[in-house]
């Protein structure tokens, strides 16, 4: 049932011990992932930043930003941290023992995540949960499945429970959080900004995700989820958003299921703004890696939340390694690099599409994105968390 690998071994901090400095980068990051590191700090880690970080550390990449936050016009650029090479060589053992096991494979397995380590104190672990409908429904039994999987792997505790919960869904789950099948379309000025209410015209609500740029390019776009739209495909259909007043303000050009998202140019006469609306004031400027937001997790730090439905929320995050296999009516199962985080409280229908930030700098105006978020998901507690693609999960487009 559960694979194993006797083999796996992290060892990041090894590149100290190798002559980096007649490196190319393309050797380097082929070194650094050889030993163990995320592809998405190796590819901006430069010899001078390894000879930076002492014996017990390694370099990652915290996020990217602009050079002038804000301001599109200005260089991109990438910000680096050094961290303790132990707890790092802990989260990346973890992961690969993840990926090694592929227990996401095992039908009846709905979700799968690797649990930061906390610095200085309990190491990563990997939970997994079987849920009991889906082992019913292939007339199993969940606790044999959950028996199956080894309690350990390389020397990475696997935490296994049942989750009596996911797979169900209430009527409430299939009800509609607004309603705007008839719509007569306006055209005029408006401004999108992160976390407000916007609508699909097929009898959805959903909120605005933040101000993204595609590569190197200045001209500001939007994202949401693409769940709003029911699988409909932006390079297949006529994908229009409207806010409060029926404005058309703008048209989908990109965008993927599993990974939910779905990018919209604005209307010639619409402006995007960066400055998340509702009550709090907070400027999107960047976007955290994968490596920092499980640093955050470890450490147990919160993310914010503004969405249409519960307003401005403030939760713990859990992971940025999650599996969950089963999203409903929403269509797309099965997605990877979800990050977990928060309760039920700091979600509901509407609030798909907002975007979760944790603050960069000393003021409001530096707040980086951390994720896309979804939905909701049951845990075996019976509680639910919020879940969503990581921010670096979308190819080319930058938060700022």
């Amino acid at each position: 049932m559960a694979r194993t690998n006797d083999d796996i071994d992290v060892k990041v901090d090894e590149i100290h011990q190798k002559r980096t400095s007649s490196m190319s980068r393309r050797r380097l990051m082929q070194a650094l992932t050889g030993l163990g590191m995320t592809v998405g700090s190796a590819v901006y880690i430069t010899p001078e930043d390894v000879k930076g970080a002492s014996a017990d550390q390694v370099p990652i990449v915290k996020g990217h930003t602009f050079a002038e936050p804000g301001d599109p016009t200005t260089e991109r650029v990438t910000v680096k941290e050094n961290v303790p090479a132990d707890w790092y060589n802990n989260l990346k053992r973890a992961e690969r023992v993840q990926e090694a096991l592929k227990l996401e494979e095992i039908d009846e397995v709905s979700l799968v995540e690797t649990r930061p380590p906390e610095p200085g104190g309990e190491n990563a672990y990997i939970y997994v949960e079987v849920a009991e409908k889906l082992a019913t429904e292939s007339k199993k039994n969940a606790g044999d499945i959950v028996g199956g999987i080894p309690e350990r792997s390389n020397g990475i505790e696997i935490e296994a429970v049942v989750n009596e919960r996911v797979g169900y869904e209430s009527e409430d789950d299939q009800e509609s959080s607004g309603s705007k099948n008839e719509i007569d379309v306006e055209s005029h000025s408006a401004t999108v900004n992160p976390g407000q209410a916007i609508y699909t015209g097929n009898g959805t609500s959903g909120t605005a995700g933040g101000r993204v740029y595609y590569d190197s390019h200045d001209y500001p776009r939007f994202i949401t989820c693409h769940h709003l739209w029911h699988g409909e495909e932006p390079d297949r259909n006529n994908v229009d958003v409207y806010d409060s007043s029926n404005v058309d303000l703008g048209y989908a050009i990109n965008g993927d299921c599993k990974s939910d998202y779905l990018v919209f140019a604005p209307e010639s006469d619409v402006s995007v703004s960066n400055r998340v609306s509702g009550g709090i004031i907070a400027d999107i400027t960047g976007e955290y890696s994968q490596d920092y937001v499980n640093i955050l997790a470890g450490e147990g730090e919160s993310v914010e939340k503004q969405g249409k439905t519960t307003g401005y929320t403030t939760g713990e995050l859990h992971t940025a390694n999650g599996y969950v296999a089963f999203v409903g009516f929403e269509g797309c199962d099965d997605r990877s690099d979800q990050v977990r985080w928060g309760d039920g409280s700091d979600f509901d229908d509407g609030d798909s599409g907002s975007v979760a930030w944790y603050q960069w700098g000393d003021d409001y105006d530096e707040n980086w994105a951390v994720s896309l978020n979804a939905g909701t998901y049951w845990d075996s507690s019976l509680s639910l968390t919020v879940f969503g693609s990581g921010t670096w999960h979308f190819p080319n487009y930058s938060w700022g």
